[in-house]
């Protein structure tokens, strides 16, 4: 557990040795220390994203993974920092939310200037839209959409996490383009894909079908999210699926998700070449979905229970996306 007095003793700067009389030395250090902490703190909502982009890398790559593995990590990591840097950029303009939400993130932002924590936010686009740059120019651009949209998702004069429904609705872009990110990197490391006037490169179906569902899944888990930080939500004046539609209603949307992806599983079965085990599988997740959102129904008088079990319909979405992969390849 993270606590104020410990996040000041990390970042005392009369610790460093090596670097009291050099100032930019010790920012550097105070750079990389607030990185740490946000890796240990931020990571548990963030490892979903690279996960799905490696994933479409690997729909793409099937038949020659052993030769790309150093491109699936670099494209993987991109995925990482990109989320990561809005994660960092999201706490900065919630600071008052956090308050009641997630105290203990709130203190560590706190006991950063807004100057080094922009600094690392600039720090880790950058990064990222770099190394996505080195692997294909497709990537690059994808990066490039998804840091607007992430600055456009937090910053004050936008702040579409504000508005209904476009919260859920960015937030489920944003993770549709993290999945098509791993199938562009795939087609501009050599895989052979159609290519319009050899100059476009189009995305096979089977990678879209797979961000698309990525992105579905965020209509289950943005409003667990809501309804678990209701209360900063509206004190803050925002307007979410449970202080919008009400619970029994955010519910429903949830519920439609997973019956969403079973239909669409049965009208694209011949048209992505879906398999009967992935099928399968997928069915099987789809059924532990809705029996996690029955659990929730039952317990939504108490949202520190709820907020204490995210990781949980983390590990579904991840499950969904392995059982898709199964039926697509």
């Amino acid at each position: 557990m993270v606590t104020k007095l410990n996040f000041k003793k990390v970042l005392d700067n009369e610790n460093c040795s090596k670097c009291t009389d050099k100032p930019f030395y010790r920012q550097l250090s105070n750079l990389i220390q607030i990185f740490v902490f946000y890796v240990k703190t931020r990571t548990p909502p963030v490892y979903c994203f690279p996960i799905a982009t490696v994933l479409s890398f690997l729909l793409i790559s099937k038949d020659h993974i052993l030769e790309d593995v150093v491109v699936a990590f670099g494209i993987g990591m991109t995925s990482y920092l990109l989320a990561l840097a809005t994660y960092v950029y999201n706490d900065l303009t919630d600071i008052d939310v956090d308050q009641i939400n997630r105290k203990e993130q709130s203190v560590i932002t706190q006991n950063q200037s807004r100057g080094g924590l922009i600094i690392l936010v600039i720090s880790l686009f950058t990064l990222a839209a770099t190394i996505s740059y080195v692997i294909s120019f497709n990537a690059f651009l994808i990066s490039i959409v998804f840091i607007v949209l992430g600055i456009f998702y937090s910053h004050p004069k936008f702040s579409l996490k504000s508005k209904f429904p476009l919260k859920t609705i960015v937030t489920a872009t944003g993770a549709g383009l993290l999945s098509l990110l791993g199938g562009a990197a795939a087609i501009g490391n050599g895989s052979e894909y159609n290519t319009l006037h050899n100059t476009i490169t189009i995305l096979p179906l089977p990678t879209i079908y797979l961000a698309f569902s990525f992105s579905i899944f965020y209509f289950i888990q943005s409003p667990i999210g809501d309804i678990a930080d209701i209360a900063g939500d509206r004190a803050a004046g925002r307007k979410t699926f449970p202080l919008v539609l009400g619970m029994n209603r955010t519910l429903g949307v949830m519920l439609s998700v997973p019956f969403i992806m079973l239909t669409m599983n049965g009208l694209c079965f011949n048209l992505v070449h879906i398999s009967i085990h992935g099928t399968v599988s997928i069915i099987g997740t789809s059924l532990l979905v809705v029996g996690f959102i029955g659990w929730i129904s039952n317990r939504l008088h108490n949202p520190s229970l709820i907020k204490s079990k995210r990781n949980n319909v983390r590990y579904l979405n991840i499950l969904m996306q392995i059982s898709l992969l199964i039926a697509l390849i």
